[in-house]
């Protein structure tokens, strides 16, 4: 039975042959035919040298997210380098363990010529038996006790780093559906908390909405709508430069009153797309906004300078619609 599970990490373009050399380093005299799988981070998992290293001896290559190297928990070997470049304490070691939640680290990190290494290896009581049903259940429970365990560390070490409290530039956009509905999700806590919020839309507000209605009708909350329609209703620049102006106006006084603590900018990206609104006013005004104001801008095709300028960026991305599968229409409590 193959027993062993190898981690890699690597720089961009690193050869098959500079892989292998390094897994043999870490090996220290191993068996080759004992390695059953690799495991990397998801945005190694596309590297030419990797795939070939994979594809010549045969074995199955996992990947794992970010975020699930994240949830890992604490990386005995922590790099600050990896830490900057990848978002993740490490790669190589978590990587091995979570493709192998029943292992142990008999290699730790190895770096051989930018290649990073780690082995982790199936328990001989595992590897060696067949267990019967009372030693699975132990094992497998002993197992998920392990991950869990990890992962609290994880999680708890990053709670204690995070001690900063700001304002944050919001930007939700990308093609799928979801970008105003998440924007009103956090519109509602803002409310929740008994904080001010202000909601200006620049598009839709020929178009009548349930959430219009109900957080219009909130004591503390200020919802205005600006908008005309579509683009392809109103066919007309002019009239839509000037009401995404009128918008503009009341966003940026909302902005600048300091008397609230969210501000959702419904559409706005749109705005910018048609250069309804100069994107340099617009940024100085987000970007000099009051340190405790949260702003969120929603919509489609987000301008590159505003995403690099904002805090948090989501990328809502279409899988299936309804809509566009199944000629479904526009549903109350769904869409409006």
């Amino acid at each position: 039975m193959k027993t062993l599970t190898v981690g890699i990490g690597c720089r961009r373009l690193t050869s098959a042959q500079q892989i292998e050399a390094a897994v043999r380093v870490a090996l220290a005299g191993r068996p080759f035919d004992n390695v059953r799988e690799v495991a990397t981070i998801e945005s190694k998992a596309e590297e030419p040298g990797l795939i070939e290293f994979c594809a010549r001896h045969a074995l199955p290559l996992r990947r794992f997210t970010r975020e699930q190297i994240a949830g890992f928990g604490a990386v005995p070997t922590p790099s600050h380098t990896v830490r900057g470049l990848a978002g993740v304490d490490g790669v190589c070691e978590p990587c091995a363990l979570l493709a192998s939640p029943d292992s142990i680290l008999i290699v730790g990190k190895t770096v051989v010529d930018g290649v990073t290494v780690a082995i982790a290896s199936i328990t001989t009581s595992s590897s060696h038996r067949i267990p019967a049903t009372g030693d699975a259940m132990k094992t497998d429970l002993e197992s998920h006790q392990r991950m869990t365990q990890r992962r609290r560390e994880g999680h708890e070490k990053k709670q204690a780093a995070a001690t900063v409290e700001k304002g944050l530039l919001i930007v939700n956009t990308g093609t799928g559906k979801g970008k105003t509905t998440a924007a009103f999700g956090m519109a509602v806590r803002v409310l929740g908390h008994g904080m001010k919020l202000g909601v200006v839309q620049f598009i839709k507000g020929a178009l009548h909405t349930s959430e219009r209605d109900f957080l219009g009708a909130q004591a503390h909350c200020d919802f205005v709508t600006m908008g005309d329609g579509y683009t392809w209703n109103t066919q007309n620049r002019e009239a839509d430069i000037a009401t995404a102006r009128k918008g503009w106006d009341e966003a940026r006084r909302m902005i600048e009153s300091g008397d609230y603590q969210m501000v959702i900018l419904d559409e706005l990206n749109t705005v910018l797309k048609y250069e309804y609104l100069p994107l340099d006013e617009v940024l100085a005004v987000l970007t000099a906004r009051p340190d405790m104001l949260h702003v969120v801008v929603t919509g489609r095709h987000a301008p590159d300078a505003l995403i690099e300028a904002a805090d948090l960026v989501t990328e809502m991305r279409i899988v299936k619609h309804p809509y566009r599968e199944q000629g479904v229409k526009a549903q109350r409590g769904v869409e409006f």
